[in-house]
């Protein structure tokens, strides 16, 4: 249960940290603030500091414990006492140390459940880190489906393998490579099924700080979402199913993309296999989450089938 908004002040306290965008809307909901995240401290350690993002907005207050440098990109900086909104620390939970639970939105839950991929199913995540969707499902299919997770930069694969170790899903093959060309670097790879959840403007995602987005930067994605959708569409197996999903509420990066691979990539638009929320925008079977009707972050699934 998320609770807020709550009153936040800097009162006496000197101290300043600034967040980038996306680590200020965890420190909002109440997350500790991690190195990674940190663009400028000014403080002692030990002492109390608020958290800002790069608008000088306060997103938190709490105590600095260390000062990120070049050699320390990982571990808290900020352990976080006051926040706009209070939600369970679930990553903090013995539970989730111990591979019990995976932090997941309910929409994202949705893609391997569609899929319900089984024994005879090999299933590719072709942008898979840090790992969500992968292991979830390996899971539905009772870890018999064979699941590769594939993601291009050291960064992102180490991420997986720390998600797949602390679930116990060792059967899951992991592969650093760039998913815009896996047609020539894994040309005898056919995946019955492919979970594409590509780059998007996010705008789905909850909470969020701001809500703009450049037109340039859209159409670079739109690129890259068709680019990676086409490649799916090469590498498929003839009769495999293409979950194709995004955390965004645009038509261009949804319903759009969608026409254009049934126009330009001769894929076909699959009926859900369990009750979802249908889309009202168009008339294809097509799952969008809306924040608004369902409670929950915006979201969008389509299945793609190709003949």
């Amino acid at each position: 249960i998320v609770e807020g908004p709550f009153k936040l002040e800097k009162g006496s306290v000197k101290g300043t940290v600034i967040a980038d965008r996306f680590a200020a809307e965890s420190v909002m909901l109440g997350a500790d603030l991690y190195a990674p995240g940190v663009l400028h401290v000014r403080g002692e350690v030990g002492g109390d500091v608020v958290i800002k993002d790069p608008k000088g907005r306060i997103v938190g207050r709490g105590k600095l414990v260390a000062y990120p440098n070049k050699r320390r990109k990982e571990g808290v900086v900020v352990r976080v006492s006051h926040s706009l909104f209070k939600a369970p620390k679930v990553r903090e939970s013995r539970a989730f140390r111990e591979g019990y639970i995976y932090d997941q939105t309910l929409p994202s839950m949705y893609v391997a459940r569609l899929l319900a991929p089984g024994e005879e199913d090999i299933v590719l995540d072709m942008t898979a880190s840090p790992g969500g969707k992968a292991t979830h499902a390996f899971e539905v299919s009772g870890g018999k489906a064979r699941v590769i997770a594939v993601d291009h930069t050291q960064s992102k694969v180490k991420r997986l393998l720390e998600s797949i170790k602390r679930l116990g899903h060792n059967g899951i093959v992991v592969i650093r490579g760039d998913s815009r060309m896996l047609s020539k670097t894994l040309p005898n790879l056919k995946p019955t099924m492919v979970i594409l959840d590509p780059p998007c403007t996010g705008l789905g995602n909850r909470p969020r700080l701001e809500f703009s987005v450049g037109q340039e930067q859209m159409y670079n994605l739109i690129r890259l979402q068709r680019r990676l959708l086409a490649e799916a569409s090469r590498i498929v197996a003839p009769g495999g199913i293409i979950s194709y999903s995004t955390c965004t509420i645009t038509l261009e990066e949804n319903e759009d993309i969608v026409m254009w691979a049934q126009r330009e990539l001769g894929l076909r638009v699959e009926e859900p296999r369990i009750p979802s929320p249908l889309s009202r925008i168009s008339s294809e079977p097509l799952v969008r989450f809306l924040p608004g009707a369902h409670d929950t972050p915006g979201f969008f699934i389509a299945l793609l089938k190709k003949e």
